[in-house]
């Protein structure tokens, strides 16, 4: 019993003396990091949720995902990218190919490749993305431009800013016949690339010098 006493009883002085001793109070104020051995503080000793972006140096987080970026999900700062095939077509002077359905609506930077043999030097092929096959404008397309030695190949290429909301076609037509894709190469394809932010600027004017003008001011 009297061991008991008398451990209470310096367990009650070593507290007192650890509150009130200003040596010890002040020494427990000044604990910085030279007192702390390298990699002796886990992580587990760290309260969750308390590490501020103040106290880490961002480049040292290498190989870090984080959740979120600016409130949007990872998968959402990732462009995706749809390519279409252009399948071999037989000679004809229109084709239409129906594009999938599959292809979410939004804003796309979309480029059409479409390569063709064309019946005779001259003739010429135009291709247009639309909504309802070659009816209403289109909402891009070129014509094409002929090459080779006989002028009979036709490469058509296009590439604009489009917003997707309904299913599109892919419509061709020809002032002869022609056929896709050319028998040199099979790169024919239409690709949509996801955009997120559009912005749209004035063009800057250039002289004939190529030096740029961005006001009204007349030239020197």
């Amino acid at each position: 019993m009297r061991s008991k006493l008398a451990l209470g009883g310096l367990a009650v002085a070593v507290a007192f003396l650890l509150v009130t001793n200003p040596v010890v109070v002040e020494a427990a104020g000044q604990i910085t990091s030279k007192h702390i051995k390298n990699n002796s503080v886990k992580g587990k000793d760290i309260k969750d949720d308390t590490l501020t972006g103040g106290d880490i140096l961002e480049s040292s987080l290498t190989g870090v995902n984080a959740a979120t970026v600016g409130g949007l999900a990872s998968s959402a700062l990732q462009n995706s990218v749809i390519r279409v095939p252009v399948a071999a077509t037989a000679t004809a002077s229109t084709f239409t190919k129906a594009l999938p359905t599959s292809i979410p609506n939004g804003t796309y930077l979309v480029t059409i490749n479409v390569n063709a043999n064309v019946s005779a030097a001259g003739v010429g092929v135009f291709c247009g993305l639309y909504v309802a096959p070659g009816v209403g404008n289109a909402l891009m397309g070129s014509f094409g431009s002929n090459y080779g030695t006989t002028g009979t190949f036709s490469s058509i290429n296009a590439a604009k800013v489009v917003t997707v909301s309904s299913p599109l076609s892919l419509f061709c037509a020809s002032s002869g016949t022609f056929s896709t894709p050319i028998t040199v190469y099979n790169t024919s394809e239409i690709t949509f690339t996801k955009l997120d932010t559009v912005t749209t600027t004035s063009p800057v004017a250039r002289g004939t010098n190529g030096e740029s003008h961005s006001g009204s001011a007349p030239r020197p």
